[in-house]
This record gives C-alpha cells, structure tokens and sequence, in this order.
C-alpha cells in the first residue's frame, strides 16, 4: 500500500513539476481542446434544434416574374445563414407585400422565434395572421406585443383596430387615445376613436373627434364617411350629403396605418401588379392621388393595353379635378374594351360631373345594357336625370336600383325624397319604413318617417318614431340645430293630434 501511494504520489508531484515548468518557460495552456469542445456543442445543438427553413412560395405558376426574381435573392440569402432572423423577416416583407398572406405569416413566425424582442417583427406577424384567416390568433398576439411593448404606436393603432372590429368597443377607444396622446398631428387616432363613438351612438363625440381627423387631412376618403354618418345622425343633412359624396367617390377606400421600422422597405417589395394596383387605390384614398398618378403613369408605360391600369389612373385624375383627362384615359379604354360595364358608367361618371348630361345619359344607358343588374348603374342614372330635372324619369330609375339592392338604406331615402317632391306622400312613407328598418340609428330618416306618419294619421307609428329619434338625439330641446328643430317640431305635432 505504501509502495503505490509514494508512486501516486510521485505522479502527482511529476505532473506538478511539469506544469511549473511549462508556466515558468512563459506557456499557456492549450485552448484547442476548448474549442473542438464548443464546436462539437454548437453542431449537437444544431442537430438536436435546427433553425427554422426559409419559407418557399406555395404556387410559382401564376407568380409574378419581378416577385419571383427577388424572393430568389432574399430566400437564398436565408439559406445562407437560417439563424438570421433578419433575413426570414425580409422574406416575410416581401409576401406581405404583395398580399401573400401565409407565407408572409410563417416568414415571420420563423424571425419571431429567432429573435424574439424584435417588436417590429412581432407586429408583422400579428398583422399577417389576421389577413391570412386567423384573426383570433393575431388579435391575441397583437394583445402580447402591446402588454410587452406599450410605447409602440403602430401597435396600438393596430390593436384598437382589430378590437373594434371584434366588438370590444370601448377597449378600443383606450387604444386610440393612447395614439392620440402620442401623436396629436396625426388622424389615426381620431378617426379610430371617432368610428367607435359611433358605434356607441355619441354621434356629438363622433363628431368631434372626426372633424380634428378632417382638418388634418380633407382628403381622406374613410374619415368623410365616418364624417357624414356622424353629420347625418344629427340631423345636418346638407352637410352629410356633402361629406358621404367625398367619402363613397373611392370605393377602395382602405384604412390607414402608423407606420412602423420596416413600413419603407416593405413599399420597396410591392411589385406585383395586384401589389401596385392595391398600393395606388390606397394612395388616391389617403390624399396622395398625385403620387398614385406617378406610380399608375409608370405602370401604364409598362402595360399600355392594361384597362384596370386605365380605369384607376382616371380615378387619380378625377380625385385632382383633371376631369379632362379622367375622360381622355377611360374613352382610351373603352377604345380597348368596347364591352366593359365599369368603363362606360365611369364614364358616365365622370360625364355627370363636368356638367355634361346628354353624354353622361347615353354613357349611363349603355352600362346599363350591359349589366342591367347593377343597382348602382340605375342609380347613377339617377342623379343624371334629377340634374336634368326629369324627376318622374328620376323615380323609375330608383325604383330599379332598389329592387335590385335592397339593403341600401340611402338610395330608400333618396326615393323617400324623391316621392315627396312628386307629391306620392304614402309611398314616401313606405320608403322611409324600409329605410329605418335597414339602418335604426339614421336621426333624419326616424324624424322624417315621424312627420309623414302625423300627416297620415299614424299617431302610434309616429310616437315610435319619435322615441327613436329622442334616442338618436338627446339634445333636441337645445334647438342648436336643424335635426333639434325638426325633432321639437315633431314632438309638438304628435302632442296635437288627437
């Protein structure tokens, strides 16, 4: 026993000595064995947690040849190096893009998981979920981003978004005052928490807050129509007529969001001809119809054949009072489709609105030729003929229009109207029962159907008619104006009756 301990220790003291030894000739120890360790730790755990793949097109078949070309650039930069959680995000941008919607979502769900601070990509995540079918899931995810992250604006615009359109109304309008506080010179704010006002029916509130989001910016399209609703509930008809016409001339209109980090490099990836389309239509809806002129211009160039490209530069030219040339661009287009229903009631459109009404007449009847089906054809035809004063003409195209579409409470109050002024008092009264039942919470049509049901005798229908409108109109009493004025006349002619 003592013979192998002395020998142990003599090992131990040999091994001692070297060591000195070697510390004392000025060596180190030796770091490779550490790094063929780390190595060896990094490639295991690689192999046990690979990153995520970039995430390949779905159908390349119907791709756009310019999409394709850069989503091959950034998907083999990601190849390169699939741990770069910029690179997947980058892929993502370009999907979303060009309307990609899953693609886009997996892309950043992959940059999410390799960088899960990055807040930007966390909100284009959130975003792409919703559009790609899971707008449960991209609510939530919003509602994380926000708890972890709550001085980002975009965020909050998004999430009070989402929240209204789920019905979380007043949860919402926490989310738009938050970005009213941190952006006062921007009408997102208002805007969002004026249309939840009005689902609230607090149209003076609505109003309000609308009108600070129209003195930012008249020329947004969603903002004028949230706008007349608001003047409309209040009885300022003349107003609302004014505002809804602003607000309806763009059909596209399409809700403005804060931008974000990366919102200038994703409007580099729009490429796509749907892409640049959709991007100009929202361009023209946000006030900025001159830069949609530029793109469209470009576009045409390109496609000068394209009838859609052609259609929407004249909605631009329209949108800037260059009716002129609205009306040069969509007669080229009709040169190129004789047969398109959209280009001769654009036409007859734009006909309407240079004051000329024989052309705009023969444009309107022709679309109607075409797709005799369209309630929105006749009605146009409408107002042509009203500026024409052929009212009985006027009526029948009504009378079309709303058979043809019966869930459209104005064009019911405009033949309410109409019939009014064609001395036809009962059938205005019918028109206005419709109108009312379609959309309750209209003030002026609840008052108007109120004074006609006294005419007729309705005292009942008329009480109910003005519970509606006391409801819609609290106020009333104040007489501040025509919506108090017509509600106290009401009030008092109901009182009369016997």
């Amino acid at each position: 026993m003592f013979l192998v301990y002395a020998f142990a220790m003599g090992n131990k003291r040999t091994s001692a000595a070297r060591q000195a030894a070697a510390t004392s000739k000025g060596g180190k120890r030796p770091l490779w064995p550490l790094l063929l360790l780390a190595v060896v730790l990094w490639q295991a755990w690689g192999l046990l947690f690979p990153p995520p793949q970039p995430v390949s097109p779905e159908d390349t078949a119907g791709m756009d040849p310019e999409v394709f070309e850069i989503l091959e650039d950034k998907l083999e930069r990601a190849r390169e190096d699939p741990r770069d959680g910029a690179a997947h995000a980058t892929i993502g941008l370009v999907y979303e893009a060009n309307k990609m919607w899953d693609e886009a979502q997996r892309s950043f769900a992959n940059a999410v998981e390799l960088e899960p601070g990055k807040s930007v990509y966390r909100l284009h995540w959130a975003v792409c979920l919703r559009q790609a079918g899971d707008v449960a899931g991209g609510l939530e995810q919003l509602k994380r981003l926000v708890a972890d992250d709550p001085t980002m604006m975009a965020a909050r615009q998004r999430l009070g978004r989402a929240l209204l359109q789920a019905g979380d109304t007043e949860a919402a309008m926490v989310e738009y005052r938050v970005v009213i506080a941190m952006a006062k010179k921007r009408l997102e704010g208002y805007l969002g928490l004026g249309e939840c006002l009005l689902r609230l029916d607090d149209f003076e509130g609505a109003l309000e807050q609308l009108e600070k989001a129209r003195d930012i910016d008249p020329e947004y399209g969603p903002t004028q129509y949230s706008l007349g609703m608001a003047l409309r509930a209040l009885g300022r008809r003349e107003e609302a007529e004014v505002a809804l016409a602003k607000g309806l001339q763009w059909e596209f209109s399409s809700t403005r969001y804060l931008p974000d980090e990366l919102s200038r490099e994703l409007s580099h990836y729009t490429v796509n001809f749907v892409g640049v389309i959709e991007s100009a239509v929202e361009m023209i809806n946000t006030g900025r119809a001159q830069e949609a002129v530029t793109v469209l211009n470009a576009l045409h160039r390109s496609r000068p054949d394209d009838t859609t490209v052609m259609v929407n530069l004249a909605a631009a030219h329209i949108k800037l009072d260059q009716l002129e040339k609205a009306r040069s661009m969509l007669d080229k287009a009709l040169k190129l489709k004789p047969t398109e229903f959209a280009i001769w009631l654009n036409l007859a459109s734009c006909y309407n609105d240079m004051g000329r009404l024989p052309e705009a007449e023969t444009h309107v009847d022709r679309a109607i030729e075409l797709a005799p089906k369209v309630g929105r054809a006749h009605f146009i035809r409408a107002l042509i003929l009203i500026k024409s004063a052929r009212l009985e003409e006027a009526y029948d195209a009504l009378k079309t229009c709303v058979r043809l579409d019966t869930r459209k409470a104005d064009a019911f109050d405009f033949l309410a109207e109409l019939c009014i002024r064609l001395s036809l008092a009962d059938e205005a009264l019918g028109h206005f029962r419709t109108s009312v039942r379609i959309e309750p919470d209209n003030l002026v049509s609840q008052v108007s159907l109120g004074h006609l049901c006294v005419r007729a005798g309705l005292k009942q229908e008329a009480e109910a008619a003005l519970a509606a409108a006391q409801r819609l109109n609290p106020d009333y009493a104040s007489g501040a104006d025509v919506a108090d004025q017509k509600t106290q006349a009401l009030a008092a002619r109901i009182t009369a009756m016997p």
